[in-house]
C-alpha cells in the first residue's frame, strides 16, 4: 500500500476550483510539475495535459485519497471544494479496478472551461508561491466570477486574470441579486458586459 507521507506545505482550494487549477497551484509549491506531483504520489495519468483552463482531470477514489493525505486536507472537504474532483456517477463502470490510483486529463471546450478566479483570494490560499487559480462557475447560474469581498470579476476564460470592479459597484449588487431566484437576468447582463470589455480590451482602461 502507498505510504501516507503528507506534505510540509499547505495549499488551500478555492471553492468551484478546477481540480487542474489546484493540481498545478499544489505542483508549483514544491518547485514540481503536476505530473512529477502526480508521479511522487504513485498515481498514473492518462490523457494529454496542458495547463489551466484548456484541460481538467479527474482522479480515482484511490488517487483522491492520495492528494487528501497529502495535502492533509479531508477528502470531503476536497470533494466540496473540487467539484470536478471524481469522475462523474455515470462513468465509474469504466474506471479502474478498484483502489488503482489513476488519473485522467481530459480538454475542455471553451464554453466550459474555468474562469480566472479572485486574486486576492488565491494568495490567501497559497501563502508559498502564488499561482493563478481557475473555478468553475456555480451550475444553472451566467458564467460569471464575482468576488464581491475584493471586487474582481472574470467572464471569460481567454484572459489570465480577472477585472478590478470598484468603480462598478452595479456589478456587485447584480451578483448579490442574483444569488435571489427571482433575479437571474441581472447577472446574466453583468456577464455579458464583462465580456465585452473583454472583448474590446476595455479593461485596460484606467477606469477599470
Amino acid at each position: 500500500m502507498w505510504p501516507y507521507v503528507p506534505g510540509a506545505l499547505r495549499v488551500r482550494p478555492l471553492p468551484g476550483e478546477a481540480t487542474a487549477s489546484y493540481l498545478t497551484r499544489l505542483a508549483i509549491t514544491y518547485q514540481l510539475t503536476p505530473a512529477q506531483l502526480l508521479d511522487g504520489l504513485h498515481i498514473t495519468a492518462t490523457g494529454t495535459e496542458h495547463a489551466p483552463p484548456a484541460t481538467e482531470i479527474r482522479l480515482s477514489a484511490e488517487a483522491a485519497r492520495r492528494l487528501s493525505g497529502f495535502t492533509r486536507i479531508p477528502l470531503a472537504h476536497l470533494n466540496r471544494a473540487l467539484p470536478h474532483l471524481r469522475p462523474p456517477a455515470s462513468s465509474l463502470a469504466h474506471t479502474t479496478a478498484h483502489g488503482t490510483a489513476t488519473a485522467r486529463w481530459h480538454a475542455l471546450e471553451t464554453a466550459l472551461q474555468p474562469l480566472p478566479a479572485c486574486t486576492a483570494c488565491t494568495v490567501r490560499r497559497s501563502p508559498h508561491t502564488p499561482a493563478p487559480a481557475w473555478i468553475h462557475p456555480s451550475p444553472g447560474l451566467p458564467r460569471i466570477m464575482i468576488c464581491t469581498r475584493y471586487q474582481q470579476a472574470s467572464s471569460d476564460p481567454r484572459h489570465p486574470a480577472p477585472l478590478t470592479i470598484q468603480a462598478v459597484p452595479e456589478l456587485t449588487q447584480a451578483h448579490l441579486n442574483a444569488r435571489r431566484p427571482p433575479t437571474p437576468t441581472s447577472l446574466s447582463w453583468a456577464s455579458t458586459i464583462t465580456t465585452r470589455w473583454y472583448d474590446h480590451h476595455q479593461h485596460e482602461s484606467p477606469r477599470v
